[in-house]
């Protein structure tokens, strides 16, 4: 499937969907925010303009690593698209394999939203921004922005429930597994910088606390 990253990876070449989880989500944010990481912390901003070819190699299509995030992003935000409340679909699973079992109502991969995936773009994505457009890619480096923008604030208008940050949600709107506390939700927007002082404190407490 075009522009899509596989589950995981199982040589050289080779790689599996382990049948149901062909629509994993985080790849199309945690591969673009840690590639901007690279690039920021070795000053090879070069490194966005390299050429690398795309999978199949023997159709010898090759793109820059820009290209790359952008048709990884036409996969994540069109194909996957965005769930409940405007976030991010969780699509067949994120980082946690199995996590929309947790819901006790309908949970499809467009449908659920992921947290996680939203966290991750509002910490990674505006440096990936500001790298793009000092490379001169300034239609990728505006998507790039508005999408942490967008994604920052579901975060705070959506996600919030007054003490943390929930999990996700399903197809409904509803919380996806509102009765378990996740670590990580609480992590990304505190890290982002997008919360004020007081839900960085009650989230980060609440860790601590459980």
């Amino acid at each position: 499937t075009p522009w899509r990253y596989p589950y995981a990876t199982t040589g050289v070449g080779e790689f599996s969907d382990v049948v149901i989880y062909a629509q994993r989500s985080d790849a199309y944010y945690f591969v673009p925010s840690i590639i901007a990481e690279y690039a920021a912390l070795t000053r090879d901003l070069d490194f966005l303009a390299s050429p690398v070819p795309y999978w199949p190699r023997a159709a010898g299509e090759t793109g820059s690593v820009a290209e790359h995030i952008d048709r990884g992003l036409d996969y994540g935000t069109i194909t996957l698209g965005f769930g409940a409340r405007g976030i991010v679909a969780m699509g067949t699973n994120d980082y946690a394999d199995g996590i929309a079992l947790l819901a006790t109502e309908p949970a499809t991969p467009q449908g659920t939203s992921s947290t996680f995936n939203a966290g991750m773009i509002a910490t990674g994505f505006p440096l990936l921004g500001d790298l793009l457009e000092r490379q001169g890619e300034a239609a990728l480096a505006a998507r790039v922005r508005d999408l942490a923008a967008s994604q920052s604030e579901a975060l705070i208008s959506e996600a919030w429930n007054g003490d943390y940050f929930l999990r996700g949600f399903v197809d409904s709107g509803n919380p996806l597994a509102p009765h378990i506390f996740f670590v990580e939700p609480q992590l990304f927007p505190v890290l982002a910088g997008i919360t004020s002082a007081e839900q960085a404190e009650s989230a980060l407490a609440q860790v601590v606390a459980r």
